[in-house]
């Protein structure tokens, strides 16, 4: 039976895992959301198992360890038949889509009835984790991802780590630390969606979602006085 406010998020990879972990411990330690009795607002990692790709990782079994379409909708059945009433949400990149690899766009745009659409970061977690920077940060990573054609054309990750951990000092993939995620950046990224939404080419398929729009409206549910946004 599902709770309110109690999600399960099916993750790409250990970057996403590390950053729902991060977003848990926070969420844990700001006043409790009326209608949750007492408990916080919670992003749960699913119970994968053998059924995990990724066997290398501290959220090994707790993350896919791939994007493919078809290795995220394995993960969807088998959380779904094992925690009926459960809101599930799926967190993939989307340069896999953007690219078409492995038919991932091909699969996802004709997918069974009864799969919900998925959540997407654009183009990958790096992206996504770029728009919690502030505006000086941020606003240098859009300009050199632009000039890399990144929007159109996702770079792949040896091209865009680098990048990152050129402006961001001591950035590890999946490795983000306590204090590393904050009230502050998370605002950051809800003033940011709108200048990632101008990046997006149309047309969009109509089952495209970013995750960052799902997680923003869901913090303003439960937590309107502590996460704004000024646009």
């Amino acid at each position: 039976m599902s709770l309110p406010g109690s999600y399960i998020v099916i993750c790409e990879g250990a970057s996403e895992a590390n950053y729902l972990t991060l977003l848990n411990r926070l969420l844990a330690t700001l006043p409790t959301p009326a209608g949750l009795n007492g408990r916080s607002l919670r992003f749960n990692l699913p119970t994968l198992g053998r059924g995990s790709l990724d066997h290398a990782s501290p959220y090994a079994g707790r993350c896919v360890g791939s994007g493919r379409f078809s290795h995220l909708e394995g993960a969807l059945r088998k959380v779904t038949k094992e925690n009926k009433g459960v809101e599930i949400v799926v967190w993939a990149d989307w340069d896999l889509y953007v690219r078409n690899d492995h038919d991932c766009l091909d699969n996802y745009l004709y997918k069974k009835p009864g799969i919900p659409d998925f959540c997407f970061s654009f183009q990958n977690f790096e992206d996504f984790w770029a728009m919690h920077l502030e505006d000086e940060l941020f606003h240098e990573w859009l300009r050199t991802m632009t000039a890399k054609n990144h929007w159109t054309v996702p770079l792949h990750s040896d091209d865009y780590l680098p990048l990152i951990q050129g402006l961001v000092f001591g950035y590890e993939k999946g490795k983000l630390q306590d204090g590393d995620l904050t009230v502050e950046r998370i605002n950051n990224m809800r003033n940011h969606i709108f200048e990632i939404t101008n990046l997006l080419h149309r047309p969009m398929p109509a089952t495209f979602h970013l995750f960052a729009d799902f997680l923003s409206s869901t913090l303003n549910q439960f937590y309107p006085t502590v996460f704004s946004s000024n646009s």
